[in-house]
């Protein structure tokens, strides 16, 4: 790179102007390398041409308009590339363009510095785990009528291989009675079904029923009358039964079904913790 200093402007033959501003050329694209703009750059060459200079001769000298010079000027004093000297008018200095490249070579320095400590760190923890897949929004079904609502616990009931939960009022119980023959065919597959209700006396012969099949436990909180199922943690059933009796198929119940597994998740986590109040039902004792 031709050192930058500059010397006045003489008459030059046509050969020598044309060499004169390759030169000029090359000078204002290398300064451009280390982040001055292309006003800056003008005003820097300008600042080497004339071994100082009011803001009036850096902006006949570089083209910069005169608009812009004091700025142009200001931000070349804020880079350390030009020194005011308090006169009237203001004169403007250039500083060596080496002594700026060894500040930026400091600066840069100690970026590659960093960025060896960071690479470091990316190494470490930044990288790809798989530890978990992309979150997807689940369906969403609503059952109007006690007969539609019943008809799909049946068809859940029927599709279970792992686990239910099932938690609901004291007239649930008898509900969920009439599920009997499914429930036992689970238990025989070893499917486990845990329920959750009041025990009253209205219930209690569906509870000892439901016991032979079921993990049934006596819910301390009776609830407000919802009732809630999950099965095998992929999808889950939540209705509100009107009225809340202990008829099979006639009710004006309003239920949702769900396979969005945060919203199943999140109900089996309210099951757990009403679970681990209650107290078991156990099987009645045959009769002797």
């Amino acid at each position: 790179m031709p050192a930058l200093s500059r010397r006045p402007r003489s008459r030059a033959a046509p050969r020598d102007e044309v060499l004169h501003m390759a030169i000029e050329q090359e000078h204002m694209e290398k300064v451009q390398d280390y982040g001055l703009t292309e006003y800056e750059a003008r005003a820097y060459l300008a600042l080497l041409e004339l071994h100082g200079g009011t803001a009036r001769e850096v902006a006949s000298l570089s083209r910069v308009p005169r608009t812009k010079i004091y700025q142009v000027l200001d931000d070349l004093h804020e880079k350390r590339l030009a020194e005011v000297i308090p006169e009237r008018p203001k004169r403007y200095v250039a500083v060596p363009f080496e002594e700026y490249l060894e500040r930026f070579e400091e600066e840069y320095e100690e970026k590659l510095e960093k960025i060896s400590q960071d690479r470091e760190l990316a190494r470490e923890e930044l990288v790809p785990t798989g530890e978990r897949e992309p979150t997807q929004a689940g369906a969403f079904q609503i059952f109007k009528g006690r007969k539609n609502v019943t008809t799909k616990i049946e068809e859940m009931l029927q599709e279970a291989d792992g686990e239910v939960f099932h938690v609901g009022s004291g007239p649930a119980a008898e509900r969920f009675q009439y599920h009997t023959p499914v429930l036992e065919d689970l238990d025989g597959e070893d499917v486990t079904v845990r329920a959750l209700f009041p025990k009253t006396d209205a219930n209690e012969a569906a509870l000892d029923e439901l016991a032979e099949t079921c993990v049934v436990r006596d819910r301390e909180d009776p609830g407000a009358g919802s009732a809630i199922m999950i099965v095998d943690e992929d999808q889950a059933i939540v209705w509100h039964p009107v009225p809340d009796d202990s008829h099979v198929f006639q009710g004006d119940d309003v239920a949702m079904w769900t396979d969005d597994g945060v919203v199943v998740e999140d109900l089996k986590a309210g099951f757990e913790a009403s679970w681990s109040t209650g107290e078991e039902v156990p099987p009645c004792s045959p009769p002797a």
